[in-house]
């Protein structure tokens, strides 16, 4: 089958005889047939998103022919894509339903949605999260009053041109892999585990988030197991900076925060979860965070420490922002693939 989306001179037609390129962090071979990935209950991650959810509405009701983004999988048309960041690189042929679109689009629309999702629930649900979730997980629908219909309809309609050749998006049924490429040895990519290897080189922030005021509570009061299971993150720096966050009543039963910011120790094994690359082109409100991004390989990474374990009342987030620091402009430098 065909989409019938023309990008300028590049492509006239996107159909299974064009050569597309699909990364994955899966290692496959030629010949293989890429399916959409579910989970257990046979649902795509994408679908636990609001956002998502009200863009898979709109299709269903404005474009119920085009492929459903949680039934499909995501090719670029050139290799050094925007995503060039999400693993190994393969030549596909795209077969099945396909569109040819923007991910400029919708990240825009997404950003904006999220935003939006909140007030949403401030004006209809008297600022109560809890029960405005519930209410919408019974009433779907309500998604499409946050949704922007000029920008959902651009998106399913295919609207690419103009578009940068970096962020166009080819969604297919599936995809059968035609050439492996691979990825560079430098190249940092999800599930990559790396080690540090000198000392005063990288800095991290670890956020970790008490889910409940009891929590953060009993941390504060010094609870052994608590504190055991924040002293693995302490250990990982050098002499980091800590500063902890108390939530007030507008955020529910939330505790707090504790972020713990410092140069990571060498030696330490890391695991990526998510690498940004500076050829993303994501905005920003604080041009200082991003203050000359294309001189950084990468410019935001998200990391998963090894062998720390879990904690059901705590969340944590550990990130590399550029800003962080700013002398060093490729922090491939400092890591070891292992």
């Amino acid at each position: 089958m065909r989409a019938r989306f023309i990008y300028e001179s590049i492509l006239n037609e996107i159909s299974s005889n064009v050569t597309l390129y699909h990364r994955s962090p899966k290692k496959m071979e030629v010949g293989d047939v890429i399916k959409p990935k579910l989970d257990k209950e046979g649902q795509h991650w994408l679908s636990k998103l609001p956002f998502e959810k009200a863009m898979e509405l709109f299709r269903k009701k404005e474009f119920p022919n085009e492929p459903s983004r949680f039934k499909c999988i995501f090719s670029s048309i050139i290799p050094r894509s925007r995503f060039k960041d999400k693993g190994y690189l393969y030549t596909v042929k795209a077969t099945g339903n396909m569109l040819m679109t923007s991910s400029r689009i919708i990240d825009e629309m997404g950003q904006q949605f999220d935003k939006d999702y909140f007030e949403f629930i401030e004006r209809y649900h008297g600022g109560d999260y809890s029960r405005g979730k519930e209410s919408i997980n019974k009433n779907p629908e309500e998604l499409l009053h946050i949704l922007d219909y000029f920008d959902a309809r651009r998106y399913w309609e295919g609207k690419t041109m103009g578009v940068d050749k970096e962020g166009i998006e080819v969604l297919s049924d599936s995809a059968i892999v035609t050439e492996v490429i691979g990825k560079s040895e430098d190249q940092l990519s999800k599930d990559d585990v790396v080690v540090i290897t000198e000392n005063g080189k990288i800095k991290l922030e670890t956020s970790i988030y008490f889910k409940k005021k009891k929590d953060i509570a009993l941390y504060k009061d010094g609870d052994p197991e608590m504190t055991k299971y924040v002293n693995k993150f302490r250990s990982l720096y050098d002499k980091p900076e800590e500063h902890l966050t108390e939530y007030d009543s507008s955020y529910g039963d939330s505790g707090g925060n504790l972020r713990i910011k410092g140069f990571i120790k060498k030696g330490v094994e890391l695991k990526i979860l998510y690498a940004q690359s500076s050829m993303e082109k994501r905005k920003s409100q604080d041009e200082d965070d991003y203050h000359s991004r294309e001189n950084y390989k990468y410019i935001r990474i998200l990391f998963k420490p090894e062998n720390i374990g879990s904690k059901e009342v705590l969340k944590y987030r550990l990130e590399y922002f550029n800003f962080f620091s700013r002398e060093i402009r490729d922090i491939t430098k400092y890591l070891k693939k292992i």
